[in-house]
């Protein structure tokens, strides 16, 4: 259950309340439809009973983007039609919302706060889906979320999506630029013949269409909404009635599209496509590093714009750097000039042979010297994979953190290979369980290998990540 101050967002079925809020919308716009055009007293007093029933039910979601949508579809309504009952439905909504809806007076004051958490995130969310689009014009290859948490996303936050809270954006990065223009020129058609049709005859279906229509692309500016099945069933529903409506003027003789009607909509959406993919360009030109996903999304690649360190991060699970997500500081890392590959293991010899690899691949093709971070399990294989790898020479330094001294296995025992190394080698621990782990490692190093060694313990889990950026920025000194 959402909340807003306190106050509960009602959502009635649906996973999140600005969901509710468009299904409502478009609902409400056809609703509308039939009430301008009845002649009915009688129905047409219970149509106005159900709209206002509807919009208070509306109101209940605290859904911004619902409340800028419907309140588009009925100044669009009066401003072609000049039906009072229009400006009455418009005053109704607003009362109830500013004078009745607890807090609702806050929420509507809250749609021009830039500052406002949600409206912020969503105009860094916009400069990430054009810049999506604009990197990928055929279609993002990643999880586009993820892709927008690791490249775009400001590090200091901490949020996760699986789109951009916007029909267009989504439909953009997702399926590419041909689908994106496709969406717009279908929306743009209809919203000129209907703007045409109405030119000529005045005829009130066709703004309560247009209005309903311009409604749902508002709303979906904001959230994403066409892979909701309840709600795509109301867009196709909106769309058929237009089509045959359209259709049926077109039949009647008293409407023909002709070539403007055509032009405008496809000059409209070379524009719009052309200022996404410009306005990406300019975003990506500004990035300070660029993000290479894999298909395991927790192995991927930071790559600076200005490298001073290349950093090789090897983990075993999710949960690293005393984090439940360490993308944040490994992105902040990329900002600062720390070219960063991450790599998620197994655990045992088939982790022990991946890291192997990693280090022989990479140290054969870097211009310069290797920094190896390990993490839980795999800092013990890291430690065992940089000797049997003999890659020492093209190492500066190894980090280790909270690493084990032994294991069932002798060939996968820290202890047993700390004194073959040769290269500066730091450990690090938080964690009590491994006190004893780090002890033994002191005792088992000899005299002559001990300059290479550095022990650090930790009284808070929260220092590790800042700790080991400072370490990998520091010489060997």
């Amino acid at each position: 259950m959402y909340h807003y101050l306190m106050h509960e967002r009602w959502q009635w079925f649906f996973a999140t309340p600005n969901m509710c809020a468009a299904f409502l919308t478009v609902c409400l716009g056809m609703l509308l439809t039939v009430l301008m055009t009845t002649k009915h007293n009688v129905l047409k007093n219970i149509l106005l009973g159900i709209l206002l029933f509807g919009q208070i039910l509306l109101s209940l979601t605290y859904s911004r983007s619902g409340f800028i949508a419907w309140s588009s579809c009925l100044l669009i309504v009066y401003r072609m039609s000049c039906r009072k009952i229009t400006i009455i439905l418009l005053a109704a909504f607003y009362i109830f919302i500013l004078f009745m809806l607890p807090s609702g007076y806050l929420r509507v004051s809250s749609i021009i706060n830039i500052s406002d958490g949600s409206i912020l995130h969503r105009l860094w969310l916009w400069l990430g889906g054009v810049g999506t689009i604009a990197q990928f014009p055929l279609g993002c290859p990643y999880p586009i979320g993820k892709y927008y948490e690791l490249q775009y996303m400001p590090w200091f936050l901490n949020e996760n999506y699986r789109n951009f809270l916007s029909d267009t954006l989504t439909i953009g990065s997702k399926y590419g630029i041909i689908a994106l223009s496709g969406y717009w020129l279908i929306s743009l058609i209809f919203i000129n013949w209907l703007f045409s049709i109405w030119q000529k005859n005045k005829n009130v279906i066709a703004s309560t269409l247009l209005g309903t229509l311009v409604s749902i692309i508002v709303n979906g500016l904001f959230s994403t909404f066409y892979f909701v099945k309840e709600i795509l069933l109301g867009y196709i529903i909106l769309a058929l009635l237009i089509f045959f409506y359209i259709a049926k003027q077109i039949h009647l003789k008293k409407w023909n599209p002709d070539i403007k009607n055509y032009l405008i909509p496809l000059i409209s959406v070379v524009i719009i496509t052309a200022g996404i993919f410009f306005v990406g360009k300019l975003v990506n030109k500004r990035l300070l590093y660029r993000v290479i996903l894999h298909k395991d999304e927790y192995q991927c690649k930071f790559i600076s714009k200005q490298p001073k360190e290349k950093v090789l991060y090897f983990f075993s699970d999710n949960h690293v750097l005393g984090t439940s997500d360490f993308f944040p500081d490994v992105r902040k890392w990329a900002i600062k000039g720390i070219d960063t590959y991450l790599f998620k293991i197994d655990d045992g010899v088939d982790g022990l042979n991946k890291i192997k690899f990693e280090l022989a691949n990479h140290s054969k093709n870097s211009d310069k010297k290797l920094v190896i971070v390990g993490t839980g399990i795999a800092s013990s294989n890291v430690l065992i994979a940089a000797i049997q790898s003999h890659v020492q020479g093209s190492i500066s330094k190894i980090l280790l953190y909270n690493c084990s001294a032994q294991s069932p296995l002798k060939n996968l025992s820290a202890i047993n290979f700390i004194n073959n190394l040769e290269t500066p080698l730091i450990f690090l621990y938080d964690n009590e369980a491994r006190q004893y782990d780090s002890q033994l490692l002191i005792n088992a190093v000899k005299n002559k290998n001990r300059k290479y060694c550095r022990f650090y313990y930790l009284k808070y889990e929260n220092q590790i990540t800042d700790i080991i950026f400072n370490l990998i920025n520091r010489g060997n000194d």
